[in-house]
């Protein structure tokens, strides 16, 4: 077991996973998308979640994913690897690869398709902690697993040594900034819902993970820096800019991952394609989000 030592601040994208029409991990697309997140100012990289169809990638393909980063951005950009599996067990065996990369912290859900308590969720914690050679970010997103991880069960699961910090995408902001607001200074609290990023930061929270960055990352840029130097108007005028971008999950009618991979695509920085070919958008639903982008960019 480490024991926790990183520095995690700033706008840290969650990178799409990028497929080719036979749904294999597109990586000369996904480097294009990297190089974009590193050349516009990005403080870090959220590899394998949720937006990345984390579930669907095999352990193989984050490695190499890892690698591409690496090989794209050099030591630029912080890289922080979910193993987003259902079990403790298979979690566990996947640290030790990830710990021969140049990974700052692995991250993981509670665990999904049976409920557990928060007895039960603590415990999944803390084997994995245990056992980690990185330090470990919990991840809060129980639209998702269906098990919320409580502030009360962080509270506890804050006070162990590998434990670095929780990325909550649950959207409760009243846990979170309740959270915030009675950790320590070594524990971070980093914001998962796109919507709440400036009202995060402008509470005090060191960092942010966006998934609709993936389109467009500059208002979360700038949004980073006018909370740093203290410019609260143009804080909100860059969360405003944000909301405007989740426009695209209503198009996509709530496909979130979707979304955000088509309007992307649009860019030529991604591919359309999910890994589950029957989750692919509906060729109307793309030329919906076509005519958005032109709408924005007239």
């Amino acid at each position: 077991m480490n024991t926790r030592h990183v520095a995690i601040n700033g706008v840290i994208p969650a990178p799409l996973s990028m497929f080719d029409s036979e749904r294999n991990f597109d990586y000369d697309t996904f480097a294009r998308q990297i190089d974009y997140f590193a050349s516009e100012g990005a403080d870090g990289v959220f590899i394998g979640g949720t937006t990345a169809e984390g579930a669907y990638l095999t352990a193989e393909e984050r490695l190499q994913a890892i690698e591409t980063v690496v090989r794209t951005a050099g030591d630029t950009l912080q890289i922080f690897a979910v193993v987003l599996r259902a079990a403790t067990h298979l979690v566990v065996a996947e640290l030790d690869a990830l710990s021969r990369t140049p990974v700052a912290a692995v991250s993981a859900v509670t665990p999904f398709y049976y409920a557990l308590d928060q007895t039960e969720i603590e415990i999944h914690y803390r084997a994995i902690a245990d056992r980690s050679p990185l330090p470990l970010v919990l991840y809060n997103i129980p639209q998702n697993t269906k098990n919320r991880l409580r502030v009360e069960t962080t509270a506890k699961l804050a006070a162990h040594p590998n434990i670095v910090g929780i990325k909550d995408s649950s959207g409760d902001f009243m846990a979170f900034s309740h959270g915030l607001a009675t950790s320590g200074d070594d524990f971070c609290w980093i914001q998962g819902e796109d919507r709440l990023d400036a009202p995060s930061l402008l509470l005090g929270a060191r960092a942010i993970v966006t998934g609709l960055g993936n389109v467009d990352i500059r208002p979360y840029i700038e949004l980073r820096d006018a909370v740093r130097h203290g410019d609260r108007e143009t804080a909100l005028h860059c969360q405003q800019r944000i909301n405007e971008l989740a426009r695209i999950i209503a198009i996509a009618d709530g496909k979130v991952v979707q979304a955000i991979k088509s309007a992307t695509a649009l860019t030529g920085r991604a591919t359309h394609h999910m890994r589950i070919a029957a989750m692919d958008l509906r060729p109307d639903t793309v030329e919906a989000l076509s005519a958005w982008a032109d709408a924005q960019s007239s």
